[in-house]
């Protein structure tokens, strides 16, 4: 600390150096002389998204969550492209209890970025998680046409992670890729067996077009653990997709004893027979 403020001495108008000695400050939680630091590095560089996204890390840290989630969209409007402040605007904009606002367009994705993503894809395990809760929008195609690129290139190297195919099956089935998403959730139970969710994620892929490998996924996501509403139901629609009408009311009764206010199950019980039957 001492030797950036003898160089900001010497170069009062470097952003980096304010942002550096800002981050200083801010590792041994002196978030208000950090937040100093950062403001000046904003006027210093008024396009540096990163001295932006700081200040807004330390009014988040005092509590200041309105202002927190200005400053990071602010970064990204600067960077529309850079997905952590996307993740991150969602975080601040919780926590200040407003509305999520997208940018309409994100940039082409650069080299850097993609390596630097798939390094926080592999360290951080809610990273994916944070992103598919964000809202549809329409800047959907290009967020996590990204995303899938950045779990591409993991995969690339961890083919052998379940848990990250896993989460590239429920960012292919985001973007409605359907076959890939499937791909993807086949490969992560062949790799754990007993992976309940990917059975589950396998078997809700295929509950349209293949009821009967869709209830051997389900069967097997109970058999390892998947006692859960939504699992029975999703089950419940393959039995009645196959016409094994005791096999579906069987689950959707399960589905209810778990959790009585689960629609989906208690509209399937409420239809006439022949409707539950698929007309047969």
């Amino acid at each position: 600390l001492s030797t950036l403020r003898t160089a900001l001495c010497a170069h009062p108008q470097s952003a980096p150096l304010h942002l550096a000695a800002g981050m200083v400050l801010a590792a041994q939680d002196r978030f208000d002389e950090a937040a100093g630091q950062f403001q000046l590095a904003t006027q210093c560089d008024c396009a540096c998204a990163e001295a932006y996204r700081r200040l807004g890390h330390c009014r988040a840290a005092e509590g200041r969550f309105d202002e927190a989630l200005g400053l990071i969209r602010r970064a990204l409007s600067i960077d529309p492209g850079d997905l952590t402040l996307i993740r991150e605007t969602l975080t601040a904009a919780r926590a200040a209890g407003a509305a999520v606002v997208l940018p309409a367009e994100v940039g082409a994705p650069r080299e850097e970025d993609l390596r630097r993503l798939a390094a926080l894809v592999l360290g951080e395990t809610d990273f994916v998680q944070a992103l598919l809760a964000l809202p549809a929008a329409a800047a959907d195609g290009e967020i996590f046409g990204v995303l899938a690129l950045v779990m591409d290139l993991v995969l690339a190297h961890h083919d052998d992670y379940a848990d990250m195919h896993y989460r590239a099956a429920l960012v292919q089935r985001r973007l409605g890729r359907r076959e890939a998403a499937l791909a993807h959730a086949e490969r992560a139970v062949a790799l754990n067996d007993g992976y309940v969710q990917a059975r589950f994620l396998a078997g809700s892929l295929l509950v349209d077009c293949d009821p009967r490998a869709a209830a051997e996924h389900l069967r097997r996501a109970v058999s390892a653990g998947g006692d859960w509403a939504d699992v029975h139901a999703t089950l419940g629609a393959a039995y009645q997709r196959l016409g094994q009408s005791q096999d579906a009311r069987r689950e959707m009764a399960r589905s209810l004893q778990i959790n009585s206010n689960y629609t989906p199950a208690a509209e399937a019980m409420a239809r006439p027979a022949g409707d539950r039957n698929g007309g047969r």
